[in-house]
């Protein structure tokens, strides 16, 4: 079965954030917030951007 758009979007978010956060800070609770932060941020705006490019023709 083939993967669908938001579920790809949610499982790149989800890794793409898990990296950033472990990469970016130095404590796990800074990590843990960083990467929710980012996983927040990327699918709230993938989400505004394709409700903006639906009105757009």
């Amino acid at each position: 079965m083939p993967i669908t758009h938001f579920p790809a979007l949610l499982l790149f978010a989800a890794l793409v954030s898990t990296v950033f956060g472990v990469i970016s800070k130095d404590t796990p609770r800074e990590r843990a917030l960083y990467a929710a932060k980012s996983f927040a941020l990327f699918v709230g705006i993938a989400v505004a951007l394709g409700w903006i490019m639906y009105f757009v023709p």
